[in-house]
């Protein structure tokens, strides 16, 4: 679980690896080691979950990052 959310963490925030070490009281090598190793688990289990253009309503406004489409 922790190492997930410390992925997480990283992906959304994307803090230097040095404060999550801190945050997580492990070192920044561990840190490194975690995110490469979850990242692409994490990629592949929400792979199915991920809308294609063809998915969306081509009626509806959308706004991604704040950017309307």
């Amino acid at each position: 679980f922790l190492c997930v959310r410390l992925t997480l963490t990283y992906l959304r925030h994307n803090p230097c690896q040095e404060l999550l070490a801190e945050a997580y009281n492990v070192s920044q090598a561990t840190v490194s080691r975690v995110i490469s190793a979850y990242t692409p688990l994490i990629a592949r289990a929400l792979q199915t979950s991920v809308p294609t253009v063809e998915d969306l309503d081509p009626t509806a406004q959308l706004i991604i990052d704040g950017t309307l489409l």
